[in-house]
């Protein structure tokens, strides 16, 4: 139980205290070294981070502009990562990529996940 807490407080904690790469407003996007974020991920238990194609971005993009829970306008990167826990087949991240910086891990269910690769057998169909 423990592990499922841990990943969630582990990526608030760095990207919202001084281990941040640089100092941020409340407007700009708390970004860290994908590199530390690895590091602080695998000390909390069993994780994967995977890539997302093009399709998979470009949706998530729109989600996250429409979604009531995020700032205004569009993602804080111009790339993303997914990450998902072993222990937590609910929930997963969503890892902003700013060129070698991660910002801003977005929380995302279940069925969200299940979306962003359904898009991605759309897109394999459609030789996208």
């Amino acid at each position: 139980m423990i592990k499922g807490v841990l990943i969630p407080t582990v990526l608030i904690t760095c990207l919202s205290s001084p281990c941040l790469a640089q100092e941020t407003s409340k407007l700009e996007p708390k970004c860290d070294t994908l590199e530390n974020v690895q590091k602080l991920v695998s000390r909390a238990g069993s994780s994967t981070i995977r890539s997302l194609k093009p399709a998979q971005f470009n949706f998530l993009q729109g989600i996250y502009a429409m979604a009531p829970d995020t700032p205004p306008g569009l993602p804080p990167g111009e790339d993303a990562l997914l990450l998902t826990r072993d222990n937590d087949e609910d929930n997963g991240y969503v890892l902003w990529v700013r060129g070698t910086l991660v910002c801003d891990p977005w929380l995302i269910p279940k069925k969200l996940i299940e979306l962003i690769d359904e898009v991605l057998q759309k897109s394999e169909d459609k030789g996208l």
